[in-house]
């Protein structure tokens, strides 16, 4: 096992740029207050044969530190999920890694580090994540239901301070769950 202080992922699907990890961890090094940095992405999108049909840079949004947690109850704005995400390996030991029993466990995981720590994100797009019929992502009513369920495990850990923001993105999810069922017929 690795013994480095700080640990990044990579989806199957996906490529890292040559510099990702060393732009990474010069933020890391330089700011000892953040605990995770996510970047930019460019995203692929490939044809049935593997070819790619169409590419498009996606920035992470500007939040504000003290709304992500906000943000990210509403949609996953850490682009790239676990692809473009480092973290220090201690603030994983404190806090644990995903919960597989989500589709959607990096939502999870950004949402209990959200509450306790900080996040920095690099404009720059350094990964490559290659979309495809087979993307999980794509499937909205699923999607929205792993939402559901996530709120439900989260609301006995959220401070009295965002109960509400929780209900409200329940509703929202819900709202769009029910959306999804209608137009299926």
């Amino acid at each position: 096992a690795s013994k480095s202080p700080c640990v990044a992922f990579l989806d199957a699907d996906d490529l890292w740029k040559p510099d990702k990890l060393k732009r990474q961890l010069l933020v890391m090094s330089d700011r000892p207050d953040v605990a995770v940095v996510y970047c930019g992405i460019e995203v692929e999108t490939l044809s049935s044969e593997g070819q790619a049909t169409s590419r498009r840079v996606v920035e992470p949004p500007e939040i504000l530190e003290n709304s992500l947690y906000e943000e990210l109850l509403i949609h996953n704005v850490i682009t790239g999920s676990h692809s473009s995400v480092m973290i220090r390996r201690d603030v994983i030991d404190q806090e644990g890694l995903f919960d597989e029993r989500f589709r959607i466990s990096d939502i999870d995981l950004w949402i209990r580090l959200s509450l306790r720590h900080s996040f920095f994100g690099i404009l720059e797009p350094l990964v490559v994540i290659r979309k495809h019929g087979e993307n999980s992502s794509g499937n909205k009513l699923m999607m929205s239901d792993n939402h559901l369920r996530l709120y439900a495990k989260l609301r006995s850990d959220v401070p009295p301070v965002h109960q509400g923001n929780l209900c409200a993105a329940a509703i929202y999810r819900f709202g769009m769950l029910t959306l999804g069922l209608l137009r299926r017929g």
